[in-house]
């Protein structure tokens, strides 16, 4: 049976299938006196698909018994029929998934959940997960986006209330790059696959905690002057590198060591572990070069003189103007 995504179901009409996705709508709907059925929006990150189950089904009673404001996330089965005009999936089983159960769990964030400003940071993260060779670190990071105190919450934050990407999707964008800076750096210093995969997910988590200490909007769920973003990181984090140590004791204190030393010092001259190093200047980089740290920014903002080529002086009309060189009388 084909396991497919809310975007392929077109091509699988009248076919069995397998989907993996979340619940975003649930209807509860009397067909005649005796008779019911559920209807059900399944959504993942291509799109929605609309599912049937008829009430007296056993597949209906599980469903019914779950807490569908929390978006579960299932594997269902059915056919792919044509009703009143529209694509429907018949279930005949429905079953809840964990993270232990999914390949990607960024495939399953809704496109609703996403910011539009995200959305090619958030392709970028999809892709990461796949590229992964450590299946102890894709399990890792897919039971982190699936823990529901973190996974909506680090798609939707922003990176900062004042300085850089505080928009909507800004710490998931931050992180992104940090994670590709990251990788780059690895890539041209050839660290070995471990340590450049470990390293990089240090960076796309780094500054995990702002969910708590920054959040989406103002006011923020959490004061930053009580309580840092760094110590929320470790916080969140602490169940999820526990598993990550019953699977791969290595991985986990490489790790470990990493979020700790980002969290706990904000100097690398004691490192220990290059991977230290370069999440700080990836961080510090992707910052400044959304502040707007350009040669262009710089000259704009101070006023400057310098020699024409025909030898006479030209300078800025006022510091703070748009560039525009003036010949000096």
């Amino acid at each position: 049976m084909n396991l497919i995504t809310t975007g392929q179901v077109a091509q699988f009409t009248e076919q069995e299938v397998t989907l993996q996705a979340r619940i975003t709508n649930f209807i509860e709907t009397p067909v005649c006196d005796d008779a019911k059925h559920i209807s059900l929006t399944l959504s993942d990150c291509e799109g929605d698909v609309q599912a049937l189950i008829w009430a007296d089904k056993p597949a209906a009673y599980m469903l019914m018994s779950l807490n569908v404001d929390e978006h579960p996330a299932l594997e269902v089965t059915g056919r792919i029929a044509v009703l009143n005009g529209k694509l429907t999936l018949r279930l005949n089983n429905v079953y809840v998934i964990s993270a232990a159960h999914i390949t990607n769990s960024a495939r399953l964030m809704p496109q609703s959940w996403i910011p539009s400003a995200a959305a090619n940071a958030w392709r970028k993260l999809i892709a990461f997960i796949d590229e992964l060779e450590s299946t102890s670190l894709r399990d890792f990071l897919n039971a982190v986006l699936m823990d529901e105190s973190i996974g909506k919450q680090f798609v939707n934050s922003r990176a900062s209330g004042e300085n850089h990407r505080k928009f909507q999707g800004g710490l998931l964008v931050h992180s992104m790059e940090v994670a590709d800076l990251v990788g780059s750096i690895a890539e041209l210093l050839n660290m070995p696959t471990q340590d450049k995969e470990i390293s990089q997910i240090a960076g796309l988590l780094h500054d995990l905690g702002k969910v708590q200490t920054v959040g989406i909007s103002n006011p923020r769920p959490m004061p930053p002057k009580l309580f840092s973003h760094e110590a929320q990181s470790l916080l969140l984090l602490a169940t999820h590198l526990k598993r990550l140590r019953d699977s791969s004791q290595e991985e986990a204190w490489i790790l470990t060591h990493l979020l700790e030393r980002l969290a706990t010092d904000k100097s690398s001259l004691k490192s220990c572990f290059i991977g230290e190093d370069i999440v700080r200047y990836a961080d510090y980089l992707s910052a400044a070069n959304d502040m707007a740290k350009s040669g262009t920014s710089f000259l704009g903002m101070c006023g400057y003189a310098t020699l024409h080529p025909n030898k006479s002086l030209m300078q800025v009309s006022k510091p703070g103007d748009e560039i525009r060189l003036e010949r000096v009388s």
